[in-house]
């Protein structure tokens, strides 16, 4: 994959994702010689730092990558939506970005794309190319491909398209056995790709491997010997995380085999990894300011529960009481009984007296914080103008000069305003405020503590999101650069796009990155602009319920609730 400068432009893109990818975990590695593939890459072509939008977190960050806007523009702000005025959730889809993948622009020019367990792509939307969606897919028998056909073939070529090992399953397997299921999972992502690659036209592919983050969210608590020292991996948890990034390495070097001469390659991440010391419990912060109000019933209080109804069968299956099931009559397991949603319960595992409260954590961000606004939420108790700025710039600048008791050093660096993060049409989606903790030591969490506002972070609840992912580049017209440069999640969408010769939309938030590239390509053809694209129409069929109790347990199991 060495450049040529002789070449003016790609033929093809290959971008390759490793969801959670850090440089702090394969700097080292690559130094030692064990990611072969990923040094090759790197000694050929150029790095740099890429940062993911304020959060970091998946659910934000893949659609700023496939957009090339942030989430005040497409509109999700985390795995599931808050709904104010009823104080639920929703979880999110893709039917929640409200702006197109930059790989519809491509299929106006004839340009194809294949697209291989990217989160946040189901349910599957009609493209020039073919897709497997990837992580809310909420079960094994969904719909998960375009065309509806590929599942079957895929099937027959390859096996079962089973979802990757959750972070709960490494934790409770063998040790001995976990890197065999890690191995089958990259082996089945690469060998799937691979038969699409083979079987499809192309001129984009992107496929993501999202077990790197499964692995650092159950095993880098115990690898790292303190908060922020994830180059210094140790034990038996450390030798999964590098044996694993060896795994995605040589899957990489089998995907490159296969995309011939004239082919730009992409290796980037949505956001990094780091180790973290402790949670601060933010609604108990809250609660201490007397901001927020404990009710003595959980996801009660003046608020009653957000109610749904499942069938007596269906209940006592998922308590797997199915054998008691079976001495019951039917008329009995099909009436249906009331039942609190999950995610009431989660949001502060004790419940919240909304009309006492002024401010809450915002249940689907556990870095924002809401405030309890009237008019907006169903019991709000703030007033809007001047009373809410009063609030959130309370909040603010107590939380700025809060300090670690133990350490006495300040918990968060920032505390934006919305505002100050975001703009575009869903800005008012996002909580009011948004925290980003300072340094290594705290993360915060919506979680109660019984009163005391830190726990320890042990364990797979050690390793947090940075916003610092990876972006390596190599091929046509990318010359080799020693210096590590910084560029954002969504300046790959217009960089793709230019250099598969499409026109950019205006009203992307990202850039051409032109100091990846020779400058005799740049200078010979300028990027090309053009009015934002309309959404394409989706297809008629529906998710799954989006309050699929499966997709929550799957999401609990991942770690992200």
């Amino acid at each position: 994959m060495e450049a040529d400068a002789s070449r003016e432009e790609p033929t093809r893109v290959m971008v390759i994702g490793l969801d959670g990818a850090s440089f702090d975990i394969i700097d080292p590695l690559i130094a030692a010689g064990r990611l072969p593939v990923l040094a090759q890459l790197t000694a050929a072509g150029a790095a740099a730092v890429l940062e993911s939008p304020v959060p970091p977190m998946s659910p934000i960050a893949w659609p700023a990558f496939y957009t090339g806007v942030g989430p005040g523009k497409h509109g999700v702000f985390g795995f599931t939506e808050f709904i104010p005025a009823t104080y639920q959730e929703v979880l999110v889809s893709s039917q929640s970005v409200r702006v197109a993948p930059f790989w519809h622009i491509l299929g106006e020019r004839d340009k194809r794309t294949i697209v291989m367990n990217l989160p946040m792509t189901f349910p599957p939307a009609p493209l020039e190319g073919a897709m497997v969606t990837g992580v809310l897919t909420p079960h094994s028998e969904s719909r998960c491909t375009y065309p509806d056909g590929l599942r079957a073939e895929l099937e027959g070529a390859v096996g079962a398209l089973i979802p990757d090992p959750t972070v709960r399953a490494l934790r409770r397997a063998p040790r001995n056995s976990v890197l065999e299921r890690l191995q089958a999972s990259v082996d089945l992502r690469t060998r799937a790709a691979l038969h699409v690659m083979a079987s499809e036209r192309w001129d984009l592919c992107i496929a993501v491997f999202y077990t790197t983050d499964v692995v650092q969210h159950a095993f880098l608590g115990d690898a790292a010997p303190a908060p922020g020292s994830v180059r210094e991996l140790g034990g038996d948890a450390g030798h999964i995380i590098e044996e694993h990034y060896r795994q995605v390495d040589e899957a990489i070097g089998r995907l490159l085999e296969h995309v011939g001469d004239g082919c730009t390659v992409f290796v980037m991440s949505d956001h990094g990894v780091t180790v973290k010391r402790e949670w601060l419990c933010v609604s108990e912060w809250l609660a201490q300011r007397g901001l927020l109000t404990w009710s003595r019933w959980p996801g009660g209080g003046s608020h009653r529960f957000a109610m749904r109804r499942k069938t007596v069968g269906r209940t006592l299956a998922g308590l797997r009481l199915s054998a008691l099931a079976k001495l019951l009559p039917r008329r009995l397991l099909e009436a249906q009984i009331p039942l609190p949603r999950w995610s009431q319960l989660r949001l502060s595992r004790r419940g919240v007296n909304w009309r006492r409260s002024r401010a809450f954590v915002d249940p689907s961000m556990r870095d924002g914080i809401r405030i309890n606004l009237k008019g907006r939420e169903g019991h709000g108790t703030v007033e809007p103008g001047a009373e809410y700025e009063a609030v959130r710039a309370e909040i603010a600048d107590g939380l700025l000069g809060f300090t670690d008791p133990e350490t006495g050093a300040p918990v968060f660096e920032r505390v934006y305003r919305r505002e100050e993060l975001y703009s575009g049409d869903y800005v008012e989606r996002a909580p009011d405020l948004i925290l980003a903790a300072h340094g290594q030591q705290v993360r915060p969490t919506w979680e109660s503590n019984r009163g005391q506002l830190f726990k320890p972070a042990r364990g797979p609840d050690g390793a947090e999101h940075t916003c610092d992912g990876i972006l390596i580049a190599a091929g046509p017209g990318i010359p080799h650069s020693a210096e590590r440069g910084r560029a954002a999640i969504v300046d790959l969408a217009p960089t793709i796009l230019y250099l598969l010769g499409a026109p950019i939309p205006e009203n992307l938030d990202g850039r051409v990155l032109t100091e990846l590239m020779q400058p005799e390509l740049t200078a010979a053809r300028p990027a090309e602009y053009a009015a934002e694209p309309r959404r394409p129409q989706r297809r008629s069929e529906q998710p799954a319920d989006t309050s699929d109790e499966r997709v929550l347990q799957r999401l609990r199991d991942l770690g992200y609730l």
